[in-house]
């Protein structure tokens, strides 16, 4: 979150209580030269309670990186199960698997080197209580679309990370800041979907399908979801 130097130095007098397999591996992520791309202590924590307080057990995440997010989540209840997948299946990945067989999660953490949408589109039943996107900033939308279609359960929410995208979205010359502009106003335009903007870590949205969308019978078309999916991906964000 952007926030002035005297509000974030008043907020870090109140850290977050993170168990110590999360700062073990926190302390590792810290020595990436990319360490700001995983989420803070602030936003593990807020997936967790969101967990722990909906019950909810089923988790999607796409963008794994070194597993901080993945945990925090798998730790919210002993059912909890993560399916999680990066594309990046290096050290990282090492890295992440031992956090989770230390924290004894590694039995409800699976983990695919995959692209996510790709791996996304093979649920092609309702599957998830809870996804997690904060990967390819271009992936989100085709993301939340085939969730919403087609692999979130009734009453399923979607958290997409980087609102804010580290304050790009204020600069008209940043094609990341645009990509992540383009997708937060085309969320507030969609009718039949709810959401939220929870301003911590780098902003969150928070989205929830609509009860009239709902209590509609959603069918599956597999063949139909991945054409929509390879246009989004494909087209010009501009021209959606």
């Amino acid at each position: 979150m952007i926030f002035s130097k005297e509000f974030t130095q008043y907020t870090q007098q109140f850290p977050t209580q993170e168990p110590s397999c999360l700062q073990e591996l926190r302390a590792i992520i810290n020595k990436h030269a990319k360490h700001n791309i995983s989420v803070s202590p602030p936003v593990g924590a807020f997936l967790s309670m969101l967990l722990k307080m909906t019950q909810k057990r089923s988790v999607f995440e796409m963008g794994t990186f070194y597993g901080y997010s993945s945990l925090w989540m798998a730790l919210a209840h002993p059912n909890t199960h993560v399916v999680t997948c990066d594309i990046e299946n290096g050290e990282n990945i090492n890295v992440a698997r031992k956090a989770w067989q230390t924290a004894g999660v590694s039995d409800r953490i699976e983990f695919h080197a995959s692209n996510g949408l790709e791996l996304l589109t093979t649920y092609t039943q309702p599957t998830f209580d809870m996804a997690f996107i904060d990967a390819n900033k271009k992936s989100s939308l085709p993301a939340v679309k085939t969730l919403v279609q087609t692999s979130l359960k009734p009453n399923g929410f979607i958290v997409v990370d980087n609102f804010f995208m580290r304050g790009r979205v204020l600069q008209k010359d940043s094609d990341l800041g645009n990509t992540v502009h383009f997708f937060n106003t085309w969320l507030t335009q969609q009718k039949h979907l709810h959401s939220s903007v929870i301003p911590i870590g780098d902003g969150l949205s928070l989205i929830m399908r609509s009860e009239a969308y709902c209590s509609k019978k959603q069918g599956s078309n597999p063949s139909k979801i991945k054409s929509e999916v390879a246009r989004i991906w494909a087209a010009p964000f501009k021209t959606l």
